[in-house]
C-alpha cells in the first residue's frame, strides 16, 4: 500500500509559554505596597519618602516590615510570608 500526501509537510509542534497562570490553577494576584507613618500611626507617607512602615497585602493577607526588609525582600520572598500569613502559619 502506498500513500501519496502530496503537497503535506511535516511541522513539529512548538511549545510555547504562556505568562500568567496556569489554566484551572491559583490566580496570581498583583501585590499592593503602602509606606506609613508611625506618627500619626498608620497615615500615608508622604511621595518620595520610604515611610516608617511598609504595608504589603494580596487578596489574603497582609504584612507589614521596615523599609529595609522591604527592599531586601524579593517578590517570591514576600509572596512566601503572605502565604503563610494568609494560611495562619504565622
Amino acid at each position: 500500500m502506498r500513500v501519496h500526501l502530496g503537497e503535506a509537510r511535516w511541522t513539529r509542534a512548538v511549545h510555547v509559554q504562556r505568562p500568567g497562570p496556569r489554566p484551572g490553577g491559583p490566580a496570581v494576584t498583583e501585590l499592593a505596597v503602602r509606606r506609613l507613618l508611625q506618627n500619626p500611626l498608620g497615615d500615608p507617607a508622604p511621595p518620595g519618602s520610604r515611610g516608617d512602615l511598609v504595608a504589603v497585602s494580596d487578596d489574603r493577607a497582609t504584612i507589614y516590615l521596615t523599609p529595609a526588609e522591604f527592599e531586601a525582600a524579593t517578590e517570591s520572598e514576600l509572596r512566601y510570608r503572605l502565604a503563610r500569613k494568609g494560611a495562619g502559619v504565622d
